[in-house]
């Protein structure tokens, strides 16, 4: 059973069927992973989401039957192209089934890329088509996105907390103990650390140009 494609648009109101399918094709998949640097760890693998799958699909558009057509009266390469990229650029998602033996396709993708022309020969069109995973995003998704953005920014800011400071820092006009040690250490709340190490128990006497040892 040779591979048969077919892409549909607009809750299969049109279709597409193309006349020579491609011989092979394959479906990108990836997980989101990435690596942060944790302080006396070094690198570190933070496990994410599964990536948007993505697929390139390499045939042409006969001008006639040669022989390789999966089905008669197909329309002219015209067609497909003016088709194809009016759904590109309608910005709306389209479906893509593919059917072969032992693996078939059904996934919601929209076109990111359409380069299509003519070789030396017939006038068969050429096409490179690339298609992207759309997922349909509920209101619920949404509105949780901004906690979960949220909780990356803690995480970062707990990550900035240990970094490690210097061993001196120098009074500068309008300082003052708390922001002194949000500077150094990243934590307002351990100014009395500080405090400790250079003797100071009145944080008015503070002077512009005073070194403090951290």
């Amino acid at each position: 059973m040779p591979i048969d494609v077919v892409l549909s648009y607009n809750n299969g109101t049109e279709t597409l069927r193309l006349p020579v399918p491609p011989t092979s094709y394959d479906l990108q998949t990836g997980m989101a992973h990435s690596t942060v640097n944790v302080h006396n760890l070094g690198e570190v693998l933070v496990m994410g989401k599964r990536k948007l799958n993505s697929i390139t699909l390499e045939s042409y558009f006969p001008i006639q039957d040669d022989g390789l057509c999966v089905y008669k009266d197909f329309p002219p390469p015209v067609t497909f192209v003016n088709t194809l990229n009016r759904w590109k650029e309608s910005g709306k998602p389209l479906r893509l089934l593919i059917t072969a033996r032992g693996l078939s396709l059904n996934q919601v993708m929209a076109i990111e890329e359409f380069a299509y022309g003519h070789r030396p020969g017939p006038l068969d069109v050429y096409f490179t088509l690339t298609l992207r995973e759309y997922r349909f995003v509920t209101a619920q998704q949404a509105a949780s996105a901004p906690a979960i953005t949220a909780s990356a920014n803690s995480a970062s800011a707990a990550r900035t907390s240990t970094k490690t400071p210097p061993k001196t820092y120098t009074v500068k006009k309008g300082d003052t103990g708390f922001l002194i040690a949000k500077r150094v250490y990243g934590d307002g709340s351990r100014w009395p650390e500080i405090k400790k190490k250079n003797g100071i128990t009145d944080d008015r006497k503070l002077q512009i140009g005073q070194v403090l040892k951290i």
